[in-house]
């Protein structure tokens, strides 16, 4: 039987380098530690969903009057260090609002006699790394009511903001901050009473 080949270190020798091998393993996880992590992010990152609308919890404001949604646009400029929402941007806001007209109080009908017409203005976000990765989403939409034959009764402006401080940030992590400014946003259109007022024809 062959006998198992001794290190050539001494016992104190071998000691020290294994002390030395932790140390330099240490350092490495503190610099890991101290460094967040963020994914990489492109111009667009795709969103498929946007969190639920703000349900009415008093009397509903819409009162059961008709309205309808037009085509939403999308009128967003591109920005510099930024990554914007992307997919099916115009179906998602579109689909917002119209669950949010119609958990406060409004009945969405083709023919009525006002229609909302949403333009998005802003959706991006920035991750910015130090000790934490930081990511700050924004959404902005313009919301347009017209009549029947076209013309503006009103114009009002809504803006979402999302700041999340973390370790680490995935890109679900983004896409949930995205979708959550843009849902801030399409919230504050029924919380807007001279929007309001003219939808229910006041």
């Amino acid at each position: 039987m062959k006998s198992r080949k001794e290190s050539s270190f001494p016992p104190s020798s071998r000691r020290r380098i294994s002390l030395a091998r932790l140390a330099r393993r240490a350092a490495i996880f503190s610099l890991v530690a101290m460094t967040g992590c963020s994914p990489a992010l492109g111009p667009t990152i795709e969103l498929k969903e946007l969190p639920p609308v703000e349900q009415a919890t008093g009397a509903k404001a819409g009162l059961g009057r008709s309205v309808s949604v037009g085509s939403v646009q999308d009128n967003r400029a591109p920005g510099d260090g930024v990554t914007a929402a992307g997919g099916d941007v115009s179906f998602l806001v579109q689909k917002a609002v119209s669950d949010v007209l119609k958990a406060n109080g409004f009945q969405l009908s083709p023919g009525a006699p006002v229609t909302v017409v949403p333009t998005i203005r802003k959706w991006h976000t920035k991750a910015s790394t130090t000790s934490t990765v930081q990511v700050n989403s924004e959404a902005a939409i313009t919301v347009e009511i017209v009549n029947s034959q076209g013309k503006r009764l009103y114009s009002g402006s809504y803006n979402g903001n999302r700041m999340a401080t973390t370790p680490v940030a995935s890109k679900n992590d983004i896409r949930f901050s995205l979708s959550t400014a843009m849902t801030e946003a399409v919230n504050q259109i029924v919380q807007d009473p001279k929007l309001i007022k003219v939808l229910v024809g006041k």
